[in-house]
């Protein structure tokens, strides 16, 4: 539980971490057997955080409900509990607070799409809804739940839970008489992002019945998508205005019928290639070049350097108040990391910032630190650069940490899970590979400029769908301990890779093919990694492998060659063992890797 923040019962987190955990889950368990919490825990108070740096009005102010920490401990519990849930049935079409997906991706599949129909026809709106979390009725969290196929006890306890709250208001410091909350999601309960997007997933399925879209896209089809969501953000996107506006007038009837108004003053439409009327109630939508969807931005244009100068401002007033004199050199990478060039770094990766503004940055950041050091300023900046043990400050160079996480981020997303992703990026990084330019690039035109900055090849991979057979894995769900065998190869014909996968109810096999420019040690490593996917949670298994490169890379802790980044994530994913096991039946030597 991340928040240690006391209710106002004034219970500490150290109580319950010292209660039995037995006693505490048999007591957990009554309270959704009984189907409702402690009328003790029912009382919260709300703490006003800002949305702006400068407040100017109640509307700039987020009210957070601070609840007792037992109510958060069991929501915490119940959230986790439904994790792998809401990843299997929540539309992915939703990305927000949803395990395995991000709403990075949204962004740049976004980017995608505006690369591929700037010219054909490229319409975005970014729809408000009035006080989203604080207008929900309990009845609507019922009939989304309904909706979503809960269980009726779990549903009973969650909607009682959520009755009678007593809350009070904090403000100057004292605490505001208790009222009734008669509606509305706590914003601060584990569980409500959840909740709000199980009533997003109400409006995505009326969306999906009604205009007989795919459940799940598949294509880069800018119509068969139609929506995208940000948690309580829902972004309609489509090729053609008179199609638009018949979708948002469907939309915002069926945001009535659950009691939320849509804001048109407050949503933002962008076009392309010109600019279109879009309305909502015969009232137009205000248009601009460009928008801002979850800290990513469509375009590189004038609200972008706008946003950069606003972070450029924060960066600065942040290392003015931080004692950096203070700080142990060795501790100094990191809090310089963590406070300024974490500013930047997030925007790196889905949006395109130019190195005339990465060199500003690096230069201000620079120049900021030997002034509070007293270092000359004519030190060579890549003394700050050099690792401490040679003489520098280990301070990363935000030009090169940003470079990276572009590189990274798309790369991740090309191999995504999630097939439209794939797809995305993979069209938008062809579709630009001949690009010339080098200012106002999109992310996928800085791709192929930072790979040519540091001379690195890009080849494209041909994407072929691995389908894994899912009714012979669903006799492995209830199983906990499994053998793997596991096999890769590359011949004339191409490279693939293959896994045994035996439980004592049945033994599966599966086979997966890649594209023919993979080496046959990649194949190797992935049918290890791709193992992870196939067997269930906290399951336990024995991996047989004779692959060198994989021994290796497992086996050896010293390991520090091209694959390490895959070793590390390996390593924290699951708790492993690795062991080398002669075989009979074998001349080589095999090497068990155990996962649990």
């Amino acid at each position: 539980m991340k928040s240690t923040t006391q209710g106002v019962d004034f219970t500490t987190k150290q109580i319950f971490e010292n209660i039995n955990p037995n006693i505490l889950a048999s007591a957990f368990n009554d309270m959704i057997q009984n189907q409702d919490i402690p009328k003790c825990w029912k009382q919260g108070w709300v703490k006003l955080i800002g949305k702006k740096d400068i407040i100017t009005d109640y509307k700039d102010l987020r009210p957070i409900i601070i609840m007792n920490i037992g109510y958060r401990l069991l929501f915490n519990i119940i959230t986790f509990k439904l994790k792998d849930w809401a990843e299997s049935n929540i539309n992915i079409r939703q990305q927000a607070f949803t395990q395995n997906r991000e709403t990075t991706n949204h962004c740049i599949l976004i980017q995608a799409l505006i690369n591929k129909f700037k010219k054909k026809g490229f319409i975005l709106t970014n729809i408000d809804i009035a006080a989203a979390y604080d207008s929900i009725e309990l009845k609507i969290i019922d009939m989304a739940l309904t909706h979503c196929k809960f269980p009726q006890e779990l549903k009973n306890f969650i909607i009682n839970a959520y009755s009678n709250h007593q809350i009070q208001i904090e403000w100057n410091h004292t605490l505001s008489e208790k009222f009734t909350k008669t509606r509305g999601i706590p914003q601060g309960c584990p569980l409500a992002p959840l909740i709000y997007n199980c009533i997003s997933q109400m409006i995505i399925d009326k969306i999906i019945e009604r205009e007989k879209l795919p459940i799940t896209p598949q294509d880069l089809d800018i119509d068969d998508i139609a929506t995208l969501c940000f948690a309580d953000d829902m972004s309609i996107i489509n090729s053609n205005i008179t199609l638009h506006n018949k979708r948002l007038k469907k939309i915002n009837r069926w945001f009535k019928q659950i009691f939320l108004e849509i804001n048109p003053s407050k949503s933002v439409t962008t076009s392309l290639p010109k600019p279109n009327e879009a309305l909502i109630n015969n009232t137009k939508i205000p248009n601009q070049d460009n928008q801002r969807i979850l800290g990513g931005y469509l375009f590189e244009s004038k609200l972008f350097k706008e946003e950069l100068e606003k972070r450029k401002h924060k960066m600065m007033n942040i290392l003015n108040i931080l004692p950096i004199n203070l700080i142990q050199p060795y501790n100094l990478k990191q809090v310089v990391t963590s406070k300024t060039l974490s500013q930047i770094t997030h925007l790196a990766r889905s949006n395109s910032i130019s190195q005339s503004q990465l060199e500003s940055f690096d230069s201000s950041i620079r120049n900021q630190i030997k002034r509070k050091l007293n270092i000359d300023a004519r030190t060579p900046k890549e003394c700050l650069y050099l690792p401490i043990y040679q003489g520098g400050m280990g301070i990363p160079c935000l030009e090169m940490m940003t470079d990276i996480i572009t590189l990274r981020s798309l790369i991740n997303i090309s191999c995504h899970n999630y097939q439209l992703m794939q797809e995305a990026v993979n069209d938008a990084i062809t579709s630009t590979f001949n690009t010339k330019k080098s200012k106002n690039l999109n992310i996928f035109e800085n791709f192929h400029h930072i790979a040519r900055k540091y001379e690195l090849k890009v080849d494209n991979c041909n994407y072929i769908p691995q389908l894994v057979n899912e009714e012979s894995l669903k006799y492995h769900k209830k199983c906990k301990n499994f053998e793997v065998w596991t096999d890769g190869s590359k011949t004339e014909q191409g490279t693939g890779f293959g896994i045994i996968l035996q439980s004592k109810n049945i033994t599966t096999r599966h086979k997966f093919k890649l594209d023919p420019i993979h080496s046959n040690n990649l194949a190797e490593l992935l049918s290890i990694v791709y193992t992870l996917r196939l067997l269930p949670t906290k399951s336990k298994a024995k991996i047989y492998t004779d692959s060198e490169i994989s021994i290796n890379l497992l086996s050896n802790p010293k390991y520090r060659g091209p694959f390490l980044p895959l070793k590390l994530n390996l390593n924290s994913s699951r708790n492993l063992k690795t062991y080398k096991s002669p075989s009979s039946k074998l001349k080589a030597t095999k090497i068990v890797v155990t996962f649990t």
